[in-house]
């Protein structure tokens, strides 16, 4: 192939440099447009938030622990449309230890010997919380 005079003055015309009828298609095919013809992927469906708070804690009890000051809080399972990942337990409104999901008990520790109010909820995956269940615990002394 070459280039003509009307190439350099800004018309652009392509001249096969074979006068077979191959070179002429085949140069012909090469400037033919083609639209690209790409599929996007489906766009993946949007994750499903979940709002349903878990159940409240049931059976919940306190007995006082083998060691002075010491306390074992016990509990059954919380039930959640997905699944209870953790418990939160709070020692006279303050958070005191964070549990896994699957335990059913946890040890307290106390400064006294005086009577102290626990809370523990249930929390799910995607972080909501359970009703809160209280309850007076006096450790050991």
């Amino acid at each position: 192939m070459f280039l003509t005079l009307g190439a350099v003055l800004g018309i652009a015309k392509l001249v096969p440099s074979e006068s077979s009828p191959r070179a002429v298609r085949t140069v012909a095919s090469a400037f033919e447009s083609r639209p690209a013809t790409t599929t996007a992927p489906a766009p993946a469906p949007a994750p499903a938030v979940d709002r349903v708070r878990p159940s409240g804690v049931p059976a919940v009890s306190a007995a006082p622990g083998a060691a002075k000051r010491t306390a074992v809080l016990s509990w059954g399972p919380a039930v959640d449309d997905t699944k209870v990942v953790r418990y939160y337990v709070w020692l006279d409104r303050l958070r005191a230890t964070t549990v896994d999901g699957a335990a059913r008990s946890t040890g307290l520790a106390f400064l006294d010997c005086r009577r102290h109010r626990v809370a523990i909820a249930a929390v799910d995956a995607a972080k909501n919380v359970g009703p809160v269940t209280t309850m007076v615990v006096r450790p050991r002394c």
